[in-house]
């Protein structure tokens, strides 16, 4: 069907209930295909749910598949943007919004920003909140008393600290944050007046992590000099259940105690989510080995220690501040089922495929210094 010079576009005359079914279709895929689909004219705008002023906890407008990139200043926005990058499609996009001329991001969950105010001048402060950098929208969180003011003097290191969020059906959000530095719970929902600590003290050092439907998994390795082993402990932190004493927050869960092979020198991992599933990331570096071993947590709970060599054609950016794991197509000269990291001494990205063990560069791949290392408040 085509339409003639000066003729309506005929898919503009598409029935609504059509246009609704082709935007859940595309909601489904990636919200921003939803955005665009509404950008195409006024019929198919009108024929469907707008994204912007809808709740903040409907999962539907969630950009899950989006990550936010570090700015100049490390996870200070520049001005009032932020940079996203869809971990799919490979897509950039900015995102503009007058919080982040005030705010700094804590974290990144399921796309949605959890920011601390850092600048004062607004007429009416927010402190912390969440915001849904592609609809806008937000929610706030309770304020800071001054007693939990040290809890949020931050830097913008994932490997300080994790946060996780879970939404009940009656629209209540839940946000966990885990202080490697101080060995605490930080935690509230949108409910509250204030925010509250955990009372134990877990002693776990700075270690990977990782927020994964609701929880907080982080992990650690050790040597035991005993057997020679490299040893990888692996602490699943369950968030508190509403209607209950949330004071009484359960301490964190050891669920993987393993060995991965003898010790080298530089061992490290990580853990990345990859299809809704978590995988444990060891890098076992040595004099003449250099080596990368993904498992599935999965595996490692129930006592499997078999290392995978699919991870269904995506590749995973490890040893860096942000690992995540990316469809192949969605970064130029990354190729599937690999591994991605940094050379530990000149800078440059490198992949290791898993089902061979060798090494290749990434075509114009570098990891800037300043990235890398710990970032300074300003």
């Amino acid at each position: 069907m085509t339409a003639t010079s000066g003729d309506t576009s005929p898919w503009a005359s598409l029935p609504a209930d059509l246009v609704r079914l082709v935007g859940r279709r595309a909601l489904a895929s990636d919200v921003l295909d939803y955005v665009c689909l509404r950008a195409t004219c006024g019929h198919w705008r009108s024929s469907t749910a707008s994204p912007r002023g809808s709740d903040i906890t409907d999962p539907r407008f969630h950009p899950r598949r989006f990550y936010m990139l570090p700015q100049e200043h490390g996870f200070y926005p520049h001005n009032d943007m932020v940079r996203l990058f869809n971990s799919s499609t490979g897509t950039f996009i900015r995102s503009r919004h007058s919080l982040l001329r005030y705010h700094r991001v804590l974290d990144s969950l399921d796309g949605l920003l959890l920011l601390q105010q850092h600048n004062s001048g607004r007429v009416r402060d927010i402190p912390i909140c969440l915001l849904n950098p592609l609809t806008g929208d937000i929610s706030e969180l309770p304020p800071l008393v001054p007693s939990m003011r040290p809890y949020f003097s931050l830097h913008p290191d994932d490997r300080e600290h994790a946060a996780s969020l879970n939404f009940s059906e009656d629209g209540v959000i839940t946000v966990m944050i885990a202080l490697f530095k101080f060995s605490r719970i930080v935690f509230a929902t949108t409910g509250d007046e204030r925010w509250r600590v955990s009372t134990w003290d877990a002693k776990f050092p700075t270690m990977p992590s990782l927020s994964f439907q609701g929880k907080i998994y982080a992990c650690y390795s050790l040597a035991d000099w005993c057997t020679h082993d490299t040893i990888v402990k692996i602490f699943e932190i369950e968030p508190p259940v509403l209607g209950l004493d949330l004071s009484s927050l359960p301490p964190p869960k050891l669920i993987v105690r393993c060995a991965i092979g003898k010790i080298t020198f530089y061992d490290s991992v990580d853990l990345i989510e990859c299809d809704s599933e978590i995988l444990v990331v060891c890098s076992k570096p040595s004099v003449t080995f250099s080596g990368i071993i993904v498992y599935k947590l999965a595996d490692l709970v129930l006592g499997r220690v078999a290392p995978v060599a699919s991870i269904g054609g995506n590749a995973l950016f490890a040893g860096i501040p942000r690992s995540l794991s990316v469809s192949s197509g969605a970064v130029p000269g990354v190729v599937g089922d690999a591994v991605v990291q940094r050379h530990p001494m000149y800078g440059y990205l490198r992949q290791c495929r898993l089902d061979s063990g060798t090494w290749s560069g990434v075509a114009g791949g570098t990891v800037s210094r300043f990235y890398c290392r710990k970032q300074v408040e300003r």
